[in-house]
């Protein structure tokens, strides 16, 4: 497989558009997109394994931006359709886009709700970077301490699968994508 991640547009788009990207990454030949795919250059699949149902859906500065309700339950359907197309995937549903939005853990214990037996990671966002003091200079200590807040953030996240999952009685695991991180500055 490749190691590649891709991801589906869920905000401005749905299933028919994940679907026609899925059938165009994987599937070796014979249909509309795979057809596409080979007259474009690429005899072979891309076999992509690993795809993330949209990216930052909690986001307002997201165009499609939704509230957890209403990404969960698209999510959802997407995973669904996708796993009819090709069983085998590893689907990546969003968390919330960091640690500090005002909604981080109800967003993830309510998007599970919808996808936890449908999807294997919820994503997690963190970036760091040492604030601007009023000398000019960068606060270093809080910076170099960072650490810690992404050890509490990976806890919490957990703390959100593990409530869901016994929530709903599931036996499916489902594990952190930590999917983006980075240091600013």
């Amino acid at each position: 497989g490749n190691e590649l991640m891709e991801a589906v547009n869920l905000g401005t788009r749905g299933l028919p558009e994940a679907l026609d990207l899925l059938e165009y990454a994987n599937v070796p030949e014979g249909t509309a997109r795979s057809e596409e795919r080979i007259r474009n250059g690429a005899d072979n699949p891309f076999d992509i394994r690993m795809w993330c149902l949209g990216n930052e859906m909690d986001g307002p500065w997201q165009l499609g931006h939704k509230d957890a309700e209403a990404y969960g339950k698209l999510a959802a359907s997407v995973a669904a359709g996708m796993r009819m197309l090709d069983p085998d995937l590893e689907l990546v549903v969003c968390g919330s886009s960091n640690h500090t939005m005002d909604s981080f853990g109800k967003w993830e214990e309510t998007v599970l709700e919808h996808t936890f037996d449908k999807v294997d990671f919820v994503s997690a966002h963190a970036y760091y970077f040492p604030q601007l003091m009023e000398n000019g200079s960068r606060d270093m200590a809080s910076f170099l301490a960072s650490g810690v807040d992404m050890d509490g953030f990976i806890k919490d996240v957990g703390a959100a699968i593990d409530a869901t999952k016994a929530r709903l009685k599931s036996d499916h695991n489902v594990y952190i994508s930590m999917d983006e991180w980075n240091v600013w500055y």
